[in-house]
């Protein structure tokens, strides 16, 4: 039986060790910390929302390897959806509600459905985020934001007039995420450019 490295990486250290018990479950299955991830045939990362230490795990992951990235996570954008398939993320699943046989059956997929391009792995995943929020997020009172934390702390930074490289060492994001989000969020809202983006976030209460 041929070993299959998977990666793991989590904003929480202690949630390491458990995902790596549950990929025991399957002996073909090897769990690798994100050092490794060079090695590997898939990734697996766990986080409440998508933070700035989670960007930089994915782009680490994007940069390092071809790994096929399954997401936990309790708060999706569309913004993020974007970004996460851009960096190989081919499934998301509700970290709180989240079922061992379910992640399983997530990294199994991953490592053999061939990886679809970026576009084809937006539109897969904003179908299954669309039938995760039907049918387990919002039963339980739970969902995505329409405005991920990042996305404020971005634009009140825009509205002090920082350009993309001050912006990126504020927030400890890389030039092409904040590019990334910044062009996700127009597209999303509607926004024709960066004074718009501005004055949308002092209509909305965010400055």
């Amino acid at each position: 039986m041929d070993c299959l490295t998977v990666a793991i990486w989590s904003t929480d250290p202690l949630t390491v060790p458990g995902l790596a018990s549950v990929l025991r479950a399957r002996p073909e299955l090897h769990a690798v910390p994100l050092h490794g991830v060079g090695d590997a045939q898939a990734a697996l990362v766990a986080a409440e929302s998508i933070t700035a230490d989670v960007c930089a795990a994915l782009d680490r992951i994007a940069a390092a390897s071809s790994a096929r990235v399954v997401l936990l996570t309790n708060e999706l954008t569309d913004a993020d959806l974007r970004l996460a398939a851009r960096c190989g993320v081919v499934s998301v699943l509700p970290r709180s509600v989240v079922t061992t046989n379910q992640l399983l059956a997530a990294v199994m997929s991953a490592l053999r459905t061939p990886t679809p391009d970026p576009a084809e792995r937006t539109a897969r995943l904003t179908g299954q985020l669309e039938r995760v929020q039907r049918g387990l997020l919002r039963p339980r009172g739970l969902g995505c934001t329409p405005l991920a934390p990042r996305e404020r702390d971005l634009l009140r930074l825009l509205a002090d007039g920082l350009d993309t490289a001050e912006i990126a060492h504020q927030l400890a994001y890389s030039e092409r995420t904040v590019k990334n989000i910044v062009q996700g969020l127009m597209s999303r809202l509607g926004l024709k450019n960066r004074t718009h983006a501005v004055a949308f976030a002092m209509r909305s209460g965010v400055l």
